[in-house]
């Protein structure tokens, strides 16, 4: 009877937190009209038609000239995807452990309520868990063409397919375990966070590098047969897993993940920058956070290999700052609608965005000069910028707890398939040419919804 109740409290705040996170997501800025929203989904359908189309075609000629994938190919494939779903689980753990954050008025008044904090900070778990879920259903849609190259049954693709999901629930729960476990050894909130999310994207990082190849290799070499009965037994590893992980997650008394932070810290503008969308990213706790990653992977990089690959590699790895650009409309959404009193009009924010998507792109032209081949990035990084800065003013943070996690997944997913479609230097320019006309038209739109 007791533990009914404790099921029935943490299903109602779970509900609660659901209805209270994305009630706002399509009440203001641009997904007001439906002619925006429409125009939205169309472009994502158009773009992910012609992504999967590249793909299945991409299969078709890779797998000409031969009647079936042999065992070992399929082998390695299964393995391979299995591993970057793990990997998919730690990003996707860090996707919403750095950008969803309750509002004080929700924990407030879930707080007020008469539930224990055993109820609130099981909740709380539930709730992201069904939130990396739902990221997880989006970007498997990107991945689902992938798997036309795996040589499975029907029945074995289904078995597979529900394995991909528990795999996922393995990695982000023993995320949250050890998120949930640091509490014992690091009781400040903040520190844990910011410690834990580095921890995690370097392990993240060799993860994806280095070990996995070793983990594909191993399954090849061992002999390992892909069938009904080697897939079955994995997933009952693998639930058994899930099983024993959230049987400890539940008995952790840690403490409540408030999900408050401060976003910004005060840096003396000494210089006199008059560039206001400048200061509002490197004033911004999480961009120099990922900035001082960032720079951290890359100075690993240069150590370890000592070689001009090290420069592509980091230069990959440096696109991931372009995707604060959904950061920029947090830091001015409480004063937009006072620009144009200062005499900023709408081209003007335009062209020192743009001056800014410059300023941050140094980096990659300065190794573009080493290696002339890497020219195309500056111009990758450009519309990447755009996009995420786009994406970040249509899901405005402050209208939902939830949009900064939906810009930074709807900014990744467009990445993927517009990275994954063009193949060509011109094409490349002509998407930032687009994604800049774009982000002016989200400009003037926002100005008028305001």
């Amino acid at each position: 009877m007791i533990r009914s109740q404790l099921y029935k409290n943490i299903f109602m705040i779970v509900n609660f937190f659901i209805t209270e996170t994305f009630k706002g997501v399509l009440r203001q800025g641009f997904l007001k009209t439906r002619l925006n929203r429409f125009l939205l989904s169309f472009g994502f359908l158009f773009l992910y038609v012609l992504y999967f189309y590249i793909n299945v075609k991409q299969a078709a000629i890779l797998s000409s000239g031969t009647n079936s994938v042999d065992p070992e190919t399929t082998t390695y494939l299964v393995s391979s995807f299995s591993n970057t779903i793990l990997i998919l689980s730690i990003l996707v753990f860090l996707i919403v452990n750095s950008t969803f954050s309750l509002n004080s008025t929700t924990l407030f008044t879930i707080k007020k309520l008469p539930f224990s904090n055993k109820e609130i900070s099981i909740a709380q778990k539930v709730f992201k868990v069904i939130l990396g879920l739902i990221i997880f259903e989006i970007l498997l849609v990107v991945m689902l063409p992938s798997l036309t190259m795996v040589n499975l049954s029907i029945a074995e693709l289904l078995i597979f397919f529900i394995t991909t999901h528990i795999v996922f629930i393995v990695g982000f729960l023993s995320c949250q375990l050890i998120f949930s476990l640091s509490f014992f050894i690091i009781h400040s909130f903040k520190i844990r966070i910011y410690t834990l999310n580095v921890i995690f994207s370097i392990f993240t990082v060799f993860y994806m590098f280095y070990l996995r190849f070793k983990i594909d290799t191993f399954m090849v070499s061992s002999g390992v047969i892909i069938n009904t009965k080697s897939l079955l037994f994995f997933m009952l590893i693998i639930l058994l897993i899930v099983g024993l992980v959230t049987l400890i997650l539940l008995n952790i008394s840690s403490d409540n993940e408030s999900f408050i932070r401060e976003n910004y810290t005060l840096i003396p503008n000494h210089f006199k920058v008059k560039n206001f969308v400048i200061l509002s990213f490197f004033r911004s706790k999480k961009f120099l956070l990922l900035l001082f990653l960032v720079i951290s992977i890359c100075l690993a990089n240069l150590i370890v290999l000592k070689s001009m690959s090290a420069i592509t590699y980091n230069i990959y790895v440096y696109l991931i700052v372009p995707f604060n650009g959904i950061l920029y409309s947090n830091a001015n959404y409480a004063f937009r609608h006072t620009l144009i009193r200062y005499n900023i009009s709408i081209m003007r924010e335009f062209f020192l965005i743009q001056i800014t998507n410059i300023v941050i792109t140094i980096p990659i032209f300065i190794s573009s000069l080493v290696n002339y081949e890497n020219f195309v990035m500056i111009l990758f990084s450009l519309t990447l910028f755009n996009i995420s800065l786009s994406m970040g003013l249509i899901f405005p943070k402050q209208t939902s707890s939830v949009n900064e996690t939906f810009s930074t997944l709807t900014s990744i997913i467009l990445s993927v398939l517009v990275i994954a479609i063009i193949n060509n230097t011109a094409f490349v320019l002509l998407a930032l040419i687009i994604s800049s006309l774009i982000l002016l038209l989200i400009l003037r739109q926002e100005n008028y919804v305001r």
